[in-house]
């Protein structure tokens, strides 16, 4: 049975980059997110008591289309006859398992590095049926969030949809983290010191995932997998390079005084124990007036835009929001 690390994220916050990373390491497999335990750990009801085999069928069927229509391109494929053979325990979890191990026998790997968003919220799934997983919680300035949210062509909402969402993660991430973190199941990374000091940081976490340091993890962007999935995800576009060193602090040219004032006053509290300092708001902004001083700022902020860059994409984003779709609607 392998080990299953699972990566407590926000989106834009280097995620697929540490994925990468770890995916570099001969005894890691870390491919591209499938999302496959978001959707089916929290959306397990809907298949109802899988002694029956109408509804366990379905189950199968439904995991099957579902990593068929992931975003990444993975080394591996299945199918729902394959998974009614292999997957002898009726449960998500076990068909989860066994695509993931599937993928890591595969890489020759015994430890996954399993890249979900919202992980925090199925966090009970994992520790329920993957008992003795552990947890990496990477973290990013959310004004380079924020930078990197608007600069990105196929992610909507913006400065305000950047802060909203890093606020409800981060929140939960650091319940989730306090609640872990004695056990030893859990570490945090801040994504400024892994591009800084690349080594010191990956020497910390192959420490902490129990596996020796390896030099050949700084060359993650040769690895096949990774060049075809930076090719083929707008957003994953840097995944095609060495580590960015410099990749921190770029808000200060992407984002206007407005933008940078919203994120920080929204974003204070965490940042300051995430030991990131705000610039435009050197005291802690007053509750009562908080809430008026946003929504003054919010029509000067910067909105963003959406464009999805090729039909190819186009093509994987839709299927994969029908696949979605699809297992929200169940109900067996």
């Amino acid at each position: 049975m392998k080990d299953f690390v699972f990566l407590i994220c926000t989106e834009r916050s280097g995620s697929n980059f540490i994925t990468s990373l770890m995916n570099g390491h001969s005894q890691i497999s870390g491919p591209p997110p499938s999302h496959l335990f978001r959707l089916f750990g929290t959306n397990r009801a809907n298949y109802g008591d899988l002694a029956s085999d109408l509804n366990w069928k379905t189950l199968l069927e439904d995991v099957a289309m579902s990593f068929d229509c992931k975003l990444g391109s993975w080394s591996t494929s299945v199918t729902t006859e394959e998974l009614e053979k292999q997957v002898e325990k009726r449960s998500a979890a076990e068909i989860l398992r066994f695509l993931y191990e599937k993928e890591a026998e595969h890489d020759g790997a015994e430890v996954l590095f399993v890249k979900e968003n919202h992980t925090y919220a199925f966090a009970p799934f994992l520790l329920a049926h993957f008992p003795g997983c552990r947890f990496v919680w990477m973290v990013r300035d959310p004004r380079d969030v924020a930078s990197s949210w608007v600069s990105t062509r196929s992610i909507p909402g913006g400065v305000a949809r950047a802060v909203d969402v890093w606020l409800e993660d981060q929140t939960a991430a650091q319940q989730l983290y306090q609640q872990l973190r004695d056990s030893g199941r859990a570490v945090r990374v801040r994504y400024e010191d892994l591009v800084r000091d690349p080594t010191r940081e990956l020497c910390r976490l192959t420490d902490f995932l129990g596996v020796p340091y390896e030099d050949r993890i700084l060359e993650f962007y040769n690895q096949s997998r990774t060049v075809n999935n930076a090719a083929r995800i707008d957003a994953w576009t840097n995944l095609g390079r060495p580590v960015l060193r410099d990749n921190t602090g770029k808000y200060r040219r992407v984002l206007s005084p407005e933008d940078r004032r919203y994120v920080e006053l929204a974003c204070y509290e965490p940042m300051t124990v995430l030991d990131y300092t705000c610039e435009l708001v050197p005291h802690p902004p007053e509750a009562g007036t908080l809430t008026a001083e946003l929504d003054a700022l919010r029509p000067s902020i910067n909105p963003g835009g959406y464009v999805i860059p090729t039909d190819e994409e186009q093509e994987i984003r839709a299927r994969r929001l029908a696949a979605i779709e699809q297992v929200l609607a169940r109900r067996l």
